[in-house]
């Protein structure tokens, strides 16, 4: 490693983040998912019902993304399309009995990968670690950041 990529934050968050994405993706495969998809079950499951518009909003992807996503979802009979009660000209996704199935096989997968990354590592210092990620990340959100 070069000595001024050393300490470069966001060099080494991006590595870790594809690091991440790959096991995930690979694990994910074996239950005929994505990690967009796997991501967007567990949303809908915690949070209850959404609008494609916010589900987007929330992972940070564009529109056209999601639909993809929920399209596949949907077509899997994991999610379905209801009609949003404060506005009948707009429907909501949520997650169906199948959908509630698969989870415990996602969630279980996504910890395994957890598991892999941290071992090795003491719990304090992980805790420290998600700790100053949290400060980085509200850091960068537009939304939260100082200007």
């Amino acid at each position: 490693m070069h000595n001024s990529q050393k300490h470069n934050i966001g060099h080494t968050a991006f590595l870790m983040h594809m690091a991440f994405r790959n096991q995930v993706t690979e694990r994910m495969s074996e239950l005929g998912l994505n990690k967009g998809e796997s991501f967007a079950l567990i949303f809908l499951s915690v949070h209850g019902p959404e609008c494609l518009v916010d589900l987007a909003h929330h992972f940070g992807i564009a529109h056209p993304s999601m639909l993809r996503h929920v399209d596949t979802l949907e077509k899997n009979g994991l999610v379905e399309r209801v009609p949003d009660p404060s506005d009948r000209r707009k429907k909501k996704i949520q997650i169906t009995a199948a959908g509630r199935e698969m989870l415990p096989k996602v969630t279980q997968h996504l910890q395994e990968v957890n598991e892999e990354a941290i071992k090795g590592v003491s719990p304090e210092d992980v805790e420290q670690f998600v700790h100053v990620m949290g400060k980085i990340i509200a850091n960068l959100k537009p939304e939260t950041s100082d200007k």
